[in-house]
């Protein structure tokens, strides 16, 4: 036997030896999550479907889903914050207020907003150590001050103000135009920290 024939069945013994694993390796695989060769297109057809397109999350919550739709985030789809709908849209059958996963980590809007130098300048970026963090304090949530369904910073404080301010004389809860409830036990100086004064 030549040398030539000899390195043919080497290789041909390879290529065998190598199909063999991918094919076993790929049954183990198709095993696992509990499928079969003979099987996995029917299976997989009958699978139920977790996820939902942002049309159909606008059935229900049409004012949301036009803001949003006009927004800087009509590229994000609803279930990248709020996960997969199916559970939510079965509940909300029997249930008008069926709760709804919300993901109000600050590293879900860093995925994007981080500063990097490879962004383009006009793109939103933030220092994530410094923006929204106080001295010494913990982080808010990104949501606390902004709304992800019309992105933005909060509006520019439609007065001049003192300094210090002393905002809650008329903005407390109770007062002439209170705060939102979104806003826990707000102090003046945290006002500033979101919202714009008039001169700026």
């Amino acid at each position: 036997m030549t040398h030539l024939t000899r390195a043919g069945l080497l290789v041909i013994l390879f290529v065998v030896a190598f199909l063999f694993l991918r094919s076993a390796s790929a049954n183990v695989t198709i095993d696992f999550i509990g499928l079969t060769h003979s099987n996995d297109t029917s299976a997989w057809a009958n699978l139920a479907v977790q996820n939902q397109d942002p049309e159909t999350c606008g059935e229900c919550h049409q004012p949301i889903g036009t803001s949003w739709g006009i927004s800087d985030h009509a590229s994000v789809t609803c279930e990248n914050c709020h996960g997969a709908t199916k559970e939510h849209i079965e509940l909300a059958r029997t249930d008008h207020d069926a709760p709804l996963a919300i993901s109000d980590a600050r590293d879900l809007c860093f995925y994007c907003h981080a500063e990097l130098a490879a962004r383009p300048p006009d793109f939103p970026q933030v220092d994530v150590a410094e923006h929204g963090a106080p001295e010494g304090g913990e982080a808010a949530p990104c949501a606390s001050c902004h709304n992800p369904h019309q992105p933005g910073i909060p509006p520019a404080i439609p007065h001049e103000i003192e300094i210090p301010p002393k905002c809650l004389t008329c903005h407390a809860q109770g007062e002439w135009v209170p705060v939102s409830d979104a806003h826990i036990e707000p102090n003046n100086a945290e006002c500033l920290t979101c919202h714009r004064p008039k001169e700026e």
